[in-house]
């Protein structure tokens, strides 16, 4: 069983490891192992929380992104709008 959670643990993105290793407590102690063995394999905490906040990171920035990108198009959408419905109330 040990070695089949370490293949399956083996196969999480840094993501999904990092949100299994958060909530650890949750887990069998044979999953807890598993999870050991497989973050030690794949550099140990610290460099998993290092690549770990680098996705964060990006994500954050997209997010960002699309809501500078969102709302400049929703004030031009609302601003148009706006004009139009002002101009008809006006006539």
């Amino acid at each position: 069983m040990l070695e089949e959670l370490i293949e399956r643990y083996s196969q999480y993105s840094d993501g999904e490891l990092m949100t299994v290793y958060l909530n650890k407590n949750g887990y069998t102690n044979e999953a807890q192992k598993a999870l050991e063995t497989v973050v030690e394999r794949k550099g140990g905490i610290q460099s998993l929380k290092e690549r770990y906040d680098k996705i964060v990171e990006k994500e954050d920035e997209k997010i960002k992104s699309s809501t500078i990108i969102g709302s400049i198009i929703g004030g031009i959408i609302g601003g148009t709008t706006g004009g139009m419905l002002w101009g008809l109330q006006m006539i």
